[in-house]
């Protein structure tokens, strides 16, 4: 975050969510989440597994890696009787590309487009855990990453004068979704299904017009 407004709003819906969780529990029995720290800004870890235990899946069925994930099938030869990999266990890469029509779109990619140092929109979810002696932990699930900018890092001397046009496209993206709608409370519903539809895609004209510029 940096030190950015909206994801210091974040974190503070991170702390709504856990009095959500901690409602449903006993009493006391959650520990407290905080978040991490890059350097002197907050920051969130998040993460997810690539196997569940067979014992967990209820009614869930067992899914095959994608090649993308898993080239040399190192974790296909890994699953077991014990182990499977389910949907609750994969991760989705979406890159935002805005149109000609100034509409943002949303195109799966190989997760080997995303590098440290990109700008990128995650989504969550958030999962209370069982630990010893009849204590939860709140965890933060990752369920796909979106990227919006990938020009910092990537640039080279022949190819500056496309990479500033590049650039300029790609942080419109990432200020108009920033400043679409409002992060959601923790009273609303913390369901969110992964992806996106067509019905979520950005028109930039249409908020461009309703910012004031002065």
């Amino acid at each position: 975050g940096l030190g950015g407004t909206k994801f210091s709003t974040m974190i503070e819906n991170i702390y709504d969510i856990q009095h959500i969780f901690e409602r449903s529990l006993p009493h006391n029995t959650m520990d407290a989440w905080v978040p991490s720290y890059y350097e002197t800004f907050q920051a969130l870890d998040m993460g997810n597994r690539y196997f569940t235990d067979r014992r967990d899946i209820n009614s869930d069925n067992p899914i095959s890696f994608g090649t993308e994930i898993d080239p040399h099938n190192i974790l296909t030869n890994a699953l077991s009787n014990e182990f499977v990999h389910l949907l609750e266990n994969k991760v989705d890469y979406y890159e935002a590309q805005q149109g000609t029509d100034n509409i943002i779109r949303y195109y799966e990619i190989n997760p080997m487009k995303i590098r440290a140092g990109d700008v990128v929109e995650v989504q969550v979810s958030f999962v209370a855990i069982p630990l010893k002696q009849q204590r939860y932990k709140l965890l933060v699930v990752l369920r796909a990453i979106t990227l919006l900018d990938c020009s910092p890092l990537r640039v080279s001397q022949h190819s500056a004068k496309v990479h500033n046009a590049n650039r300029k496209q790609n942080a419109s993206i990432a200020r108009c979704m920033s400043r679409g709608a409002e992060p959601r409370r923790a009273s609303q519903s913390l369901k969110r299904k992964i992806g996106y539809e067509e019905d979520e895609e950005h028109d930039t004209g249409e908020k461009l017009s309703k910012m004031r510029l002065d």
